[in-house]
């Protein structure tokens, strides 16, 4: 067999397809909060709220500054389903999060760079630390968040539903 056709180029015989084997692709792990505390220590995890078969995260809120109620967010990080107890939420809705127990103010975790917010802090361990944190925006409707554990960042996600 000749290595080059008539035209020059190279010969790759018909009965003999070389082709590289496709790798499974990798199945991303799904994170669970199982612990979630406000400044003060308190568990924000609520057990009557579920989500998939994991418990909720519950937190009070305030929206625009005038009405209160509860929200409950899905434990799962990048899912982004909520329940609302006493309150109805629309998008660009801006939200001020409190402790359901002791009333504490979530602080602030930094601005928001996809909706110029702020985004808010839920405690990942039971000390009040950034270290091991989860940063959401405040905006109904923008899903930007941050999970940091140990200073590193482990998971990021910037989304902005209209």
């Amino acid at each position: 067999m000749n290595r080059f056709t008539n035209q020059g180029k190279i010969h790759f015989p018909k009965n003999k397809i070389f082709r590289l084997a496709r790798r499974p692709k990798k199945q991303k792990s799904q994170v669970v909060l199982k612990e979630c505390f406000c400044p003060n220590g308190h568990s924000l995890i609520d057990e009557n709220m579920h989500f998939c078969e994991h418990p909720g995260i519950k937190v009070k809120v305030k929206r625009n500054g005038n009405d209160e109620g509860f929200l409950a967010l899905s434990p799962k990080f990048g899912d982004y389903s909520k329940i609302t107890i006493d309150i109805k939420l629309k998008n660009g809705d801006l939200l001020e999060m409190f402790c359901p127990e002791c009333n504490a103010k979530l602080p602030v975790y930094s601005s928001c760079y996809v909706c110029d917010n702020q985004m808010l802090t839920l405690f990942t361990s039971s000390e009040k630390s950034y270290s091991h944190c989860l940063g959401v925006c405040q905006k109904v409707g923008c899903h930007n968040s941050k999970m940091v554990e140990s200073k590193r960042m482990l998971y990021s996600v910037a989304k902005t539903c209209s």
